[in-house]
């Protein structure tokens, strides 16, 4: 007994953590990865017993979050002068950088500064991007700033070490995230749909035109006239202009459906309706939507990319093909039931949310 009051933390002793939450308020929908990162991890952090004490720091509406301090702060100069400042303030023993950029005012702070990084596709595809000379500057000085690197995939670290090889590869840790969060919810009209769906924004790295060109092959070769394809995301302006002309969509316009925005409830359905779920991007790091539909149950058809590789041991219902190969998976009915594996726990929030916390005592 007297080692366990000689070893209990007191609130001075806490770890404190400041994370960037960005545009995230703190309960409300998630609209992309980014949001997915932050809300999840601050849902699993609010359950667990702490040894550490949250600042979330967002711009927005003030709303209180169990278990989280919550800070709004205002939109204008957010990332390089209202929230350093604040995390300054806090005292703050680590920084949480999920948004990929490391503010230059941390520099003169004593905290532990953790950077979260998705891909490098706006490095490999610059032509894909806006303001892409920004965020690859953006970007690289905040690998040089951050004392630890996470990332979501091998395949990523991989990169890291690649593109940054001055980087200390012991400042790099992959930690998988999460694909459990739509299973919290209760689909109340789950059905089975006569659909294929792609989910995720709508801008030229994620080749949308691919998904068109299977689509129409698939429409070719079985006469189909009832199956439809539906894509889930928002949409980039110019891209779209650009798909609407695309002659396979003129094709088969009447039985392509767009969706901009869906509750984590719907999405959760049309995942589980789906004959099967479509990504074909140029490059992914970790992909939430396809993560999502595997640890949902669905069949999910990609393209051949090294991060679907490193999926495929895991995972017995995704595929990997050529265009070919695809097509003619898409033309095969899905197994009525695919039974859930065990490994399936290494891609959960909690666990993503535990090993986190583990590196940051270890930080701190």
């Amino acid at each position: 007994m007297l080692y366990y009051y000689q070893h209990m933390k007191t609130d001075k002793e806490k770890v404190i953590i400041g994370a960037d939450g960005g545009d995230y308020v703190p309960g409300d929908e998630v609209k992309n990865g980014i949001q997915r990162l932050v809300s999840s991890f601050i849902y699993e952090y609010s359950k667990q017993s702490k040894k550490s004490l949250l600042y979330y720091f967002y711009f927005g509406r003030n709303v209180e979050y169990k278990g989280v301090q919550a800070v709004s702060l205002p939109k204008p100069l957010f990332g390089s002068s209202f929230m350093p400042v604040n995390v300054i303030e806090k005292k703050c023993d680590i920084f949480l950088g999920f948004s990929g950029y490391i503010p230059s005012l941390l520099n003169a702070s004593h905290c532990k500064k953790i950077l979260f990084i998705h891909d490098f596709a706006f490095l490999k595809y610059p032509e894909a991007y806006r303001n892409q000379k920004r965020l690859a500057a953006q970007t690289i000085s905040s690998l040089q700033r951050a004392d630890l690197i996470i990332v979501f995939s091998d395949y990523i670290q991989k990169e890291v070490c690649e593109k940054l090889p001055e980087i200390d590869q012991s400042r790099i840790k992959r930690i998988y995230a999460g694909g459990d969060h739509l299973l919290r919810y209760e689909r109340k009209d789950s059905f089975k749909g006569n659909y294929f769906l792609y989910v995720g924004i709508i801008k030229p790295i994620k080749q949308i035109e691919y998904i068109f060109e299977l689509f129409a092959s698939y429409k070719e070769k079985t006469k189909d006239s009832e199956k439809e394809l539906i894509l889930i995301g928002k949409k980039e302006k110019k891209y779209m202009k650009e798909l609407e002309k695309n002659p396979h969509y003129v094709a088969y316009k009447k039985s392509i459906r767009w969706v901009d925005h869906v509750s984590d409830t719907e999405l959760a359905t049309y995942y589980e309706g789906a004959t099967a779920v479509l990504n074909v991007s140029k490059d992914e790091g970790f992909c939430y939507p396809v993560i999502e539909a595997l640890t949902m149950g669905a069949q999910v058809l990609v393209n051949d990319l090294p991060l679907y590789h490193e999926y495929a041991a895991y995972f017995p219902n995704l595929y990997i093909g050529n265009s070919e190969q695809l097509i003619k998976k898409m033309m095969k009915p899905p197994p009525h039931s695919i039974s859930a594996s065990s490994t399936y726990d290494i891609f959960t929030w909690k666990s993503f949310t535990e090993e986190l916390l583990e590196v940051i005592e270890q930080l701190a």
